[in-house]
């Protein structure tokens, strides 16, 4: 097992002290790009939609909590105000809502150049955040 790994080390050694390595001149940069959706929203208008969320039942506390804090009212009077009060606030707040659209938008962004040369009738690239001159070619 010694001799095996020692065969390996030289063998590694020794295929890395042959290897020439020079530059190549690039003769083709592309730009990549990274293409992505950018949604953005703005009103349709109100929802017509006439359930009880949570905006309604919100409304209507606030309405109920009004009402019972100026005191409007005395007795069974009270409770109408109450219940008026709650009405009017839940209806305010089922009529403040508006739907929400997007509309989407395709956004470009840089994300680095792809430098290639020509070397033995063979295309190398290399990927990189600058435009690069040459390319170094490792011939073992």
């Amino acid at each position: 097992m010694k001799n095996m790994l020692s065969f390996i080390f030289i063998f590694l050694l020794s295929s890395s002290v042959y290897a020439e390595s020079f530059p190549v001149p690039v003769t083709q940069i592309t730009e990549i790009y990274d293409t992505y959706d950018v949604y953005i929203p703005y009103e349709c208008g109100p929802s017509n939609d006439d359930s009880f969320g949570l905006d309604t039942f919100i409304g209507l506390a606030l309405g109920v909590g009004v009402v019972n804090t100026i005191g409007i009212g005395a007795g069974s009077g009270h409770e109408v105000a109450k219940v008026l009060g709650g009405l009017t606030g839940g209806s305010l707040a089922n009529s403040s809502r508006t739907n929400t659209c997007y509309s989407t938008s395709k956004k470009r962004k840089f994300v680095e150049y792809e430098n290639c040369a020509f070397y033995s009738g063979i295309k190398m690239c290399t990927r990189n955040d600058y435009k690069r001159e040459f390319i170094t070619v490792h011939k073992y």
